[in-house]
């Protein structure tokens, strides 16, 4: 269903825009959890995995503990989503964020094949530096500061409040930022302005 008025949605589509809102989110968390459920479940994951791979799947265990929230989807474990952060963290060297997801699996209920994982890792990660790698904390593009891997505040930037936009490929954070229109501009003209050349690639005479 399309909004005939952007600007002034009618009550029914409010609840039609509230209702993908939600599907689109639950969409993105089953996406990004079946990345980490292939890691933990199929077999030989950590042999045939390269670097990249791990990348890959420990962003995007920090990307859904930060987009659930009080969220609990369907066959989504957390217990899942901290053991990978946990031990994906300690091998790329952010250990401040692996340190706190082994001190949550400490208050859960685990598989007893991991008791015993969980238990030497988070002895070990005691040894190790209190804070993460340099360079590894996601950057807001718009206020220029680096944010913690895991803030659970809905994957925003906890300075400015910016939401930080994922390749649903890494789920790496993207150098895109979100620009609002002045509140006296209509939804037309922010369109018109946004399909108009840029004054630069306007030719300009040459005299002879």
């Amino acid at each position: 269903m399309q909004v005939k008025n952007v600007e002034k949605p009618s009550p029914e589509e409010i609840e039609l825009l509230k209702s993908y809102d939600r599907l689109r989110r639950l969409a993105h968390i089953y996406y990004a959890y079946d990345l980490v459920n292939k890691y933990l479940e199929e077999p030989f994951q950590d042999v045939i995995g390269g670097a990249l791979y791990y990348n890959c799947v420990f962003n995007a265990a920090c990307y859904l503990l930060n987009i659930m929230g009080k969220l609990n989807p369907l066959n989504v474990s957390k217990v899942y989503l901290y053991y990978t952060v946990g031990k994906l963290g300690s091998q790329q060297e952010a250990y401040w964020t692996a340190r706190n997801a082994f001190e949550k699996l400490q208050a859960m209920k685990i598989p007893l094949e991991w008791q015993n994982t969980i238990d030497i890792e988070a002895l070990k990660i005691k040894s190790k530096p209190f804070t993460d790698k340099e360079g590894i904390s996601p950057m807001c593009n718009r206020c220029m500061n680096a944010n913690h891997l895991v803030t659970y505040n809905d994957d925003r930037c906890t300075f400015c409040g910016h939401p930080f936009v994922r390749s649903f490929i890494s789920f790496d954070t993207m150098p895109l930022v979100e620009y609002k229109p002045q509140a006296d501009l209509t939804h037309a003209k922010a369109m018109a302005l946004i399909k108009a050349d840029h004054p630069s690639k306007k030719r300009v005479a040459v005299p002879q």
